[in-house]
């Protein structure tokens, strides 16, 4: 029996209405602080910037455990409704995914470099979070869409 079928239908939309629009709301803030970062060559940075990459370990955790929550809830792959059988949520896991690493690859960073591997570069996927609105907000419009028109 999985999470979902023990819980009661309202209590679990009491639950992950608000759980949803924390995370849209974080994933905006994450889309401000992306527009506002100003890449710079080399090891440059500014001190916006490096407050920047700190928020980054911020948004970087609340993902992550956004992640670990829905896999306990729906279950990694084998469960007809898991998470990485949700197109979205494997660009979720992917960009999670990605971000760690790139966390502990900056922790090697002295080794990385000298292979001549450039950190940086991961964090391009970076990128790719705002599109999680993209799945967030089509089901909340077609939600309020169909509710206007029984009206």
């Amino acid at each position: 029996m999985d999470v979902i079928g023990c819980v009661n239908g309202d209590i679990l939309d009491t639950i992950v209405r608000p759980f949803e629009i924390i995370i849209l709301i974080t994933i905006f803030a994450n889309c401000v602080a992306l527009a506002v970062y100003t890449p710079l060559p080399g090891d440059d940075t500014n001190s916006l910037n490096f407050k920047l990459e700190k928020v980054e370990y911020v948004f970087l955790i609340i993902f992550t455990i956004e992640a670990i929550l829905k896999i306990i809830v729906y279950g990694f792959l084998f469960h007809p409704d898991a998470y990485l059988r949700n197109f979205w949520n494997i660009l979720d896991f992917v960009i999670v995914f990605v971000g760690l690493c790139t966390v502990a690859l900056e922790q090697l960073s002295p080794s990385a470099k000298s292979a001549g591997f450039d950190v940086k570069a991961l964090r391009a996927f970076r990128v790719l979070r705002p599109l999680r609105l993209v799945s967030g907000v089509p089901s909340k419009y077609t939600k309020c869409h169909y509710h206007f028109r029984q009206k």
